[in-house]
């Protein structure tokens, strides 16, 4: 959301509700979050059990990936693959 729409769209009380509880309890990271969910719908797809690891994509296993923490466009585009194959192409 861009600073224009969120002037816009979110008043002054709201988004200082939002900047109290963010200060209190903080937002977290939307791939993190993301990240710890997918293991929960992957598992009536999967009888390997999942962590939030295996979908965060800065998170890389050692000596695996390229190494920086993060994934390459390859990386992921195998990964991808590698996901679409297991499901049979049903995503």
């Amino acid at each position: 959301m861009s600073r224009r729409r969120l002037l816009d769209e979110v008043d002054s009380a709201e988004l200082t509700d939002w900047l109290a509880m963010e200060q209190e309890y903080g937002l977290g990271d939307g791939h993190f979050l993301a990240g710890v969910l997918a293991p929960v719908i992957a598992a009536g797809y999967s009888k390997k059990a999942r962590t939030a690891a295996d979908f965060v994509p800065y998170f890389s296993k050692a000596g695996s990936g390229s190494g920086s923490g993060k994934q390459t466009t390859d990386e992921m585009l195998g990964r991808f693959r590698t996901v679409s194959d297991r499901l049979k192409g049903r995503i």
